[in-house]
C-alpha cells in the first residue's frame, strides 16, 4: 500500500468517525436541545409551579405512599390528613400539621382544629389563616365536637369554647353544656389499602416538570446508565468536532 492509498484510508477513517458519532448521539443531542430550551424559560413556562400526577413516574423516582392517614368526614365533603399534609375535598391547603381532631362550619367558613392549632379556610379549601391553640390544650384534646358556633373541646372532663377570632379558649359551665346538641367529630385512621388509594394526593406536588426536565437533561432519571449515556454522548460530541476540523483542513488543504 502507497503512501497515497495510506491518506485515503485515514480520510475515509475519520470520515465514517464523524459520521457515526453524529448518527450515535443525535438522540441524546435532541434530548438536551429541547430540554435545555424548555430549562431555559422556566419561569415563562411556570414549570417550578406545574407538577406532575402519573402513577407510574412518582413510583418511578421512588415516592412511597403516606405512613398515616386520617379521615373526618363533615357536612359538605371530606377532611383527609396524610401524615403533615391537610386536605380538604383533595385539595391540599399546607403541610406542617398535627394530628387531625375535628372539622366544623361555622359561618360559611371551614374550622379544622388539631393537636396543636386551629385551621380556618373556605368550603373549597382555600386556606385563610392558622392559629395555634393555647399552650394549657395543645397535644391534650380528648375530643372535639361542633356546634352552631363552632367547635367545642374537651380536656380533662371540662369543656371549652373559642372566642370569635379563635385567639382564647374559655373554660365554660358543664351546666350549660348540651352534650345531645353537639356533633362530636369521629377520626377514622384508614389502612393499607387507602394509603396506596390516596397516592397520588399526597404527591401532587412532589414532582415538577422543572426537576422532571432537569433529570432528563442530565440523564439522572434513568439512574447511572443515564448519566454514562450523556457522557458517552459528550465524547462522541467532541470526537465529532475533531473529526469535523480535521476533515475541513485536509479539504482545504
Amino acid at each position: 500500500m502507497n503512501s497515497n492509498q495510506q491518506r485515503q484510508r485515514r480520510h475515509q477513517q475519520w470520515r465514517n468517525w464523524h459520521l457515526w458519532s453524529g448518527v450515535l448521539s443525535v438522540v441524546v443531542l435532541l434530548n438536551l436541545a429541547v430540554t435545555g430550551i424548555a430549562l431555559n424559560h422556566t419561569d415563562d413556562l411556570s414549570l417550578s409551579s406545574r407538577y406532575l400526577g402519573s402513577n407510574w413516574l412518582l413510583r418511578w423516582y421512588g415516592f412511597k405512599a403516606p405512613g398515616q392517614v386520617q379521615s373526618v368526614t363533615f357536612d359538605s365533603g371530606q377532611a383527609l390528613q396524610l401524615d403533615d399534609q391537610l386536605l380538604i375535598d383533595k385539595r391540599q391547603i399546607g403541610e406542617g400539621f398535627s394530628d387531625l381532631a375535628a372539622v366544623c362550619v361555622s359561618d360559611d367558613v371551614l374550622v379544622v382544629t388539631t393537636q396543636s392549632e386551629v385551621v380556618l379556610s373556605t368550603l373549597q379549601g382555600e386556606l385563610i389563616e392558622r392559629l395555634g391553640l393555647p399552650p394549657s390544650l395543645v397535644a391534650q384534646l380528648e375530643r372535639v365536637g361542633c356546634e352552631l358556633a363552632g367547635p367545642v373541646a374537651q380536656v380533662g372532663g371540662q369543656f371549652y369554647r373559642p372566642d370569635a377570632l379563635y385567639s382564647n379558649w374559655n373554660l365554660i359551665d358543664q351546666q350549660t353544656v348540651d352534650q345531645a346538641k353537639i356533633a362530636w367529630s369521629e377520626v377514622e385512621q384508614l389502612g393499607s389499602l387507602e394509603r396506596k388509594k390516596v397516592y397520588q394526593l399526597y404527591h401532587q406536588r412532589s414532582l415538577s416538570w422543572e426537576r422532571l426536565l432537569l433529570d432528563l437533561h442530565s440523564g439522572r432519571l434513568f439512574g447511572w446508565p443515564g448519566l454514562l449515556l450523556v457522557d458517552i454522548c459528550g465524547l462522541l460530541l467532541i470526537l465529532q468536532l475533531i473529526s469535523g476540523i480535521y476533515l475541513f483542513l485536509k479539504r482545504n488543504g
